[in-house]
């Protein structure tokens, strides 16, 4: 409730979406939402194919200084999709901190694997996981690790390392395996005649 966001959007939003918004914010207490949520449309987004939202506000003067207006004096920082030049130049030109790595770091920090070991390096919960799969042998492998590791969990998400925009996902529901369902009956019936036989280690 204490954050103000200007959205930068290709095109400009449908009034009763605006709407639908407004209402979720004023239900969960946040006072005077259409204030609190600006939307700005690049005036020449269009301008060229390739351009992205950064590069097409860069190149929108009137949208750009909206921006500034909306920003100025505030604690305020860019959390873009995607860090590149155009994400700094305009981190630049709106004097807020970009939330994000440096372009030199994309490489490592810039994957789903380099996102875990950030998070296991700064001591933060997760969920369990498997990084740095780079062949289908490793793949099984890792995978069983995890089935038997963690026989609690239903549903495993899988990724592929350096897609984005919720690309390149596949979820593996084991209620619909019956080898796995038929597993976890016999340890279960195991468990009941004997708490010790079915615990995995």
């Amino acid at each position: 409730p204490k954050v103000d966001v200007v959205y930068i959007a290709p095109e400009f939003f449908h009034e009763e979406l605006l709407d639908y918004y407004n209402k979720i914010m004023a239900f969960r207490g946040v006072r005077n939402p259409g204030g609190r949520f600006q939307v700005v449309v690049p005036e020449n987004m269009g301008l060229h194919s390739n351009f992205s939202l950064s590069s097409a506000l860069l190149a929108s003067p009137k949208a750009l200084k909206r921006v500034k207006k909306l920003v100025r004096g505030r604690n305020a920082f860019l959390v873009p999709s995607l860090c590149g030049p155009a994400e700094e130049q305009l981190a630049g030109e709106l004097e807020v901190p970009l939330f994000g790595p440096e372009i030199r770091n994309l490489p490592v920090l810039g994957t789903k694997s380099g996102t875990q070991k950030v998070i296991k390096m700064a001591g933060l919960p997760a969920p369990p996981f498997a990084s740095e799969v780079y062949d289908e042998e490793d793949f099984y492998s890792q995978l069983a690790e995890l089935l038997v590791g963690y026989p609690e969990v239903r549903v495993w998400v899988m990724k592929i390392d350096d897609e984005h925009g919720s690309r390149g996902h596949a979820f593996l529901d084991m209620h619909r395996l019956k080898v796995v369902a038929d597993v976890r009956g016999q340890i279960a019936h195991l468990s009941q005649t004997d708490p010790a036989a079915g615990t995995v280690e």
